[in-house]
């Protein structure tokens, strides 16, 4: 064979095989969208009306990241409402799957062709920016959260089939768990940083440790009592305790050395605790 004509079929074998992975990925990024969409029509079932302007798949051809911009979140009433939730940005990123190992999966006789494993995905990390909520209604800092970002592995099977609830509970009995290496939250004068792990019970609420740096905390509970957030005596004792509880860390924040505070952040049994102390029940994240 001819060096020319290797050189031609090499070049045809990369353009089918480029095309093939272009395919791949573009079919995973409408599969996005879709589940996307049956999510708010989900969440609109359960009494929240989402809009947003515009979304918008990007990351080829490593990643996959879905942006949404201006989002707002109404009540479901009928009528014209002040929204519950306006954002400026919200984005979802994650690695693409290996496209061989993943149909190499789904062909194979010895594995479940309904689910892949969420190890594939390298990372996945959530943002959100310019987070307001309903005046007066969240926090005595600010109807703002100024950003939010979380970077995290997951790992279990993802079933590609089913509904919220059906996916959620084959991922809790396959043992899935989030790896969380980061994260962090900005919100006027309080700021909170953490990792660790977490999972979903067999009710489908969530369990596990996450260990927190925080500062600002303190002020922020005690505000949250003042506000009917939660309950006052709880959130004052809570205030009081942190620095009990907690052992100081120095660290920098906005070119200034401030004193945090290392306060381990549990959910047990659907509640949540902050160190030993009670502070919410939340119950199954899906209904």
């Amino acid at each position: 064979m001819s060096q020319k004509k290797l050189i031609r079929i090499s070049l045809i074998i990369l353009a089918v095989l480029f095309s093939a992975y272009a395919f791949f990925w573009y079919w995973s990024a409408l599969k996005v969208v879709t589940t996307l969409d049956q999510e708010i029509v989900r969440l609109k079932d359960h009494g929240l009306d989402v809009r947003y302007e515009s979304q918008r798949t990007m990351g080829f051809p490593s990643r996959l990241k879905l942006k949404l911009k201006n989002i707002v979140v109404y009540p479901e009433t009928g009528e014209i409402e002040t929204p519950l939730l306006v954002a400026q940005e919200m984005s979802l990123a994650a690695s693409m799957i290996n496209p061989v190992s993943f149909v190499v999966g789904q062909l194979s006789q010895e594995s479940d062709n309904s689910h892949f494993d969420l190890a594939d995905l390298d990372k996945i990390v959530f943002t959100a920016k310019d987070v307001r909520f309903k005046q007066g209604s969240m926090t005595p800092l600010a109807d703002t959260l100024d950003n939010i970002e979380i970077q995290l592995n997951a790992y279990g099977p993802l079933a590609l089939n089913g509904n919220t609830v059906e996916r959620l509970t084959t991922w809790q009995q396959g043992q899935g768990y989030l790896d969380i290496s980061m994260a962090a939250i900005r919100w006027a004068e309080l700021f909170m940083d953490g990792h660790g792990k977490l999972a979903l019970d067999q009710d489908l609420q969530l369990t596990g440790k996450l260990d927190t740096n925080t500062t600002g905390l303190p002020d922020f509970l005690s505000g949250l009592g003042k506000k009917g957030v939660l309950d006052r005596n709880v959130a004052g004792l809570a205030a009081g305790s942190i620095q009990f509880f907690s052992v100081p860390v120095e660290n920098k924040l906005n070119g200034k050395v401030r004193e945090f505070f290392s306060v381990p952040m549990s959910f047990v049994d659907g509640e949540y605790y902050l160190g030993p102390l009670r502070l919410a029940k939340l119950g199954p994240i899906v209904d």
